[in-house]
């Protein structure tokens, strides 16, 4: 069980309000993006097996074989969320070895729609998640993205969900190819959106150094910083060993255990995976938020007071966020009929 976590002093003024006494002063915010922004695990594996529904109807293969050589293909990667992934399954490659990648995905349009109809349906940001960043983007507060998806499938979900712009910045893994790179640096260009920091394939989570390295390159001291995400063990204790307040999104905890077990069953995980994470709860597990979001990303205006103070003048290195050729989809899994009717 994890240990409560002290309940904020309060005061309440002449109108019956209650209000938070010597509330931490917040400079720089820094936030998860998976199940502390939106629901990641129930929308992933709702649209995940409605695209494999599809797709053994038209390659005519049994669901366990095609989740066995899906995983095949994630674990190749190292990525769970490998787009196209269903386009180099053996199943497809021996039924349509004399076909192009573009005729690929025209033969296997309807279980890529199918995938895009239960995204659109199920990615939806949690509450208050927009009016928050949206009243700390207002103020000026410089607001951070750190997450283990890759950045290209990162920013489509921001971008989808109109909060890309509310971000200064972006932590989040390299794509597995350069033309995926292209592909950021083309929705990068205008300057609402994040400047994206690529990370190396073996800074994972939990690792305080990201978090330290985040707030030095912010220009602000990590003790005035704050870190929000959904997991004790990989969020929480590597902000709080960083020197960062931390704020630990409970709601985001709340999700069918059935759709988890979906998403493990095609994971890219392997053996250094699941001990990585098992000496991450055996480090952190017992780790203490400074606050407990129940309910809501607005409960942060409960337990601190944010202030914003300018960041260093924004890259336009190369490097960073590399160069891209327009009107390439990248690798975000998009159906002829979604690009038809965006």
């Amino acid at each position: 069980m994890l240990p409560m976590c002290p309940q904020p002093d309060t005061q309440t003024n002449d109108r019956g309000d209650e209000r938070r006494m010597d509330k931490p002063m917040i400079n720089l915010l820094i936030t998860d993006l998976d199940n502390t922004l939106y629901d990641w695990v129930t929308f992933f594996a709702h649209a995940f097996y409605e695209m494999v529904t599809e797709a053994v109807q038209i390659l005519g293969v049994s669901e366990e074989s095609l989740l066995d050589e899906l995983q095949d293909v994630h674990q190749r990667y190292g990525n769970s969320e490998y787009p196209f992934a269903l386009l180099e399954t053996r199943s497809v490659v021996d039924k349509f070895r004399d076909l192009d990648r573009p005729e690929l995905i025209r033969v296997l349009d309807r279980a890529f729609h199918r995938f895009n109809k239960a995204r659109h349906q199920r990615l939806v940001l949690y509450p208050g998640v927009y009016e928050s960043l949206e009243s700390l983007h207002n103020q000026g507060l410089p607001i951070v993205g750190h997450t283990e998806a890759t950045a290209i499938n990162a920013l489509f979900r921001l971008r989808k969900l109109n909060v890309a712009h509310f971000l200064t910045s972006l932590y989040a893994q390299a794509p597995e190819r350069e033309d995926q790179i292209s592909y950021i640096h083309e929705i990068t260009a205008g300057k609402d959106t994040p400047e994206i920091h690529f990370l190396d394939r073996k800074e994972r989570k939990p690792n305080p150094r990201i978090v330290a390295r985040i707030c030095q390159e912010a220009g602000i001291p990590s003790r005035q910083a704050l870190y929000v995400g959904d997991s004790i063990a990989s969020d929480i204790g590597m902000a709080k060993e960083a020197g960062a307040w931390t704020a630990w999104a409970e709601y985001g905890t709340r999700y069918d255990p059935a759709s988890w077990a979906r998403l493990v069953r095609i994971t890219h995980w392997g053996p250094e995976d699941f001990e990585r994470l098992r000496l991450a709860k055996e480090r952190y597990s017992r780790s203490l938020p400074d606050a407990v979001l129940h309910s809501s990303f607005s409960e942060l205006d409960r337990y601190f007071t944010f202030i914003a103070t300018p960041l260093p003048e924004r890259k336009t290195d190369d490097k960073e966020i590399g160069c891209h050729h327009p009107g390439d989809p990248g690798s975000v899994q998009i159906s002829e009929h979604e690009r038809r009717h965006p």
